[in-house]
């Protein structure tokens, strides 16, 4: 038997921690990379 670490997060991580199916997990990150592109722009127009 391998140590936890060697397996990966499967192997510690348990089922209900990931309840997103991958449509939602790529909508959220979508949204925070238009949020995070916004905030770059921002920040070379001196908005802050």
């Amino acid at each position: 038997m391998r140590h936890p670490a060697v397996r990966g997060v499967p192997s510690v991580a348990t089922n209900n921690l990931f309840e997103f199916d991958l449509t939602g997990w790529g909508w959220i990150h979508l949204i925070m990379g238009e949020v995070i592109t916004l905030a770059g722009f921002a920040l070379f127009q001196g908005a802050t």
